[in-house]
């Protein structure tokens, strides 16, 4: 934690490096609050990591969502439960509804902010040109110029 809490003070770093330093910096305060042990939080740790890697590989912000919710949640449960090999038992009952409590009120309330920042942005630049000899339209003279109506 003093690593990261260092880092914050660095004078280089960028919006998105900043991000990723919160994101696992408030991740990692969760686990110190919870008194998880090393293995409990390594397990959290690491299935927040992939649940960020796999959401900033998809482009759907809002079925994404779900999907990344439903991810997650298959992640957790696969740690609640002690079914070698495919599962382990690292959480109980009451860790899984802190930690699901806390990530949805945590990155999930924040989900397309995470999206917005870390997609790329596609630029456009629109040139116009004369083509094939089209005319332009004439400058009208000023009305000062114009010559009255006679009535």
């Amino acid at each position: 934690m003093k690593v990261l809490a260092g880092y914050r003070t660095c004078e280089e770093r960028d919006e998105k490096t900043e991000v990723l330093v919160d994101f696992h910096l408030y991740n990692y305060a969760f686990c110190k609050e919870q008194r998880f042990d090393t293995q409990k939080t390594s397990t959290y740790m690491s299935i927040m990591t992939d649940v960020l890697k796999q959401d900033l590989s998809q482009d759907d912000p809002v079925s994404g969502q779900q999907a990344s919710f439903d991810r997650f949640r298959d992640l957790i449960l696969r740690h609640c439960v002690e079914r070698p090999p495919w599962s382990v038992g690292i959480f109980t009952l009451e860790d899984v509804a802190g930690i699901t409590e806390y990530v949805v009120n945590s990155y999930y309330r924040h989900y397309r902010i995470y999206k917005h920042l870390f997609t790329a942005r596609v630029e456009t630049t629109l040139t116009q040109r004369n083509l094939h000899g089209t005319e332009e339209p004439r400058i009208p003279p000023p009305l000062c110029e114009a010559m009255p109506i006679e009535q």
